[in-house]
């Protein structure tokens, strides 16, 4: 309640009585307002201490830090973890004096202050003798989840839609994947839809059919032009491309991961 008294005072300094829900432009104020407040930021990192939230991944418990973890790869995002603690950086006079006070610490913060989820999530394989040497290594191979900014594409994607002022299902959403990061945008057109699939390096090739369907159901004739526009190939694939008529849900949200 507290918040929503700061974010009210924030909104309409000069008023005392405020009815909120009288609009849409007014909830969606209120959403952004409440999104960007440092009680809220605290708040959601507090929270995620205690729940991870991605299907395959590590969380420590003592900071809120979540690593995804792709099948079978919990090691990478656990030595993610440790190497985000400056306390279990080994150095060399570390290895010469064989530091097994430091390894016996790493291993006590492994076991009970490290959650994981996802098939075979279990400890039953870490080896506490492997030091972690050079942090920026562990890194290389696992993504660390941006909760905040995640919330944060779904509220911009949500106010996306608000703005477009059409009727929801006279959307197009557009999701790629690369494997380790995720891109979802919301257009109105499907040129720019095909323009921008391409601009990331995805190609059309498996949704042809779907991207003629919607062009028919759109009444929008394909720009010849943009289709066989060339593109340089990523690692970018479609995932769906689709009309929309409903916000993301957990098997489409735009998780913002950075390394």
């Amino acid at each position: 309640m507290q918040l929503l008294e700061d974010t009210s005072k924030k909104l309409y300094p000069n008023q005392t009585e405020i009815s909120i829900g009288e609009s849409k432009e007014q909830l969606q104020q209120y959403f952004r307002a409440i999104f960007e407040s440092e009680q809220f930021k605290t708040a959601l990192t507090n929270w995620h201490k205690s729940n991870p939230v991605l299907d395959s991944s590590a969380l420590d418990k003592t900071t809120g830090l979540e690593v995804y973890a792709k099948f079978g790869h919990h090691t990478d995002a656990i030595y993610t973890i440790l190497a985000s603690h400056p306390e279990f950086h080994f150095n060399k006079n570390d290895l010469l004096n064989d530091d097994e006070n430091k390894i016996e610490r790493q291993n006590e913060f492994v076991m009970n202050h490290i959650t994981l989820r996802g098939n075979r999530a279990n400890k039953d394989w870490y080896d506490a003798k492997i030091p972690i040497i050079h942090p920026e290594e562990s890194n290389k191979h696992s993504n660390k989840l941006d909760l905040y900014a995640t919330l944060m594409t779904v509220l911009k994607e949500y106010e996306t839609i608000f703005h477009l002022n059409l009727p929801e299902e006279k959307l197009i959403r557009v999701e790629l994947d690369d494997g380790h990061s995720y891109k979802i945008k919301t257009f109105n057109n499907i040129n720019n839809a095909i323009k921008w699939s391409k601009k990331m390096g995805a190609s059309l090739s498996d949704f042809i059919d779907d991207i003629i369907n919607l062009a028919d159901e759109f009444d929008q004739p394909l720009d010849p032009k943009i289709l066989m526009e060339d593109y340089t190939t990523s690692n970018f694939e479609i995932i769906d491309f689709c009309q929309t008529y409903i916000l993301p849900t957990e098997k489409s949200v735009p998780w913002v991961f950075t390394k």
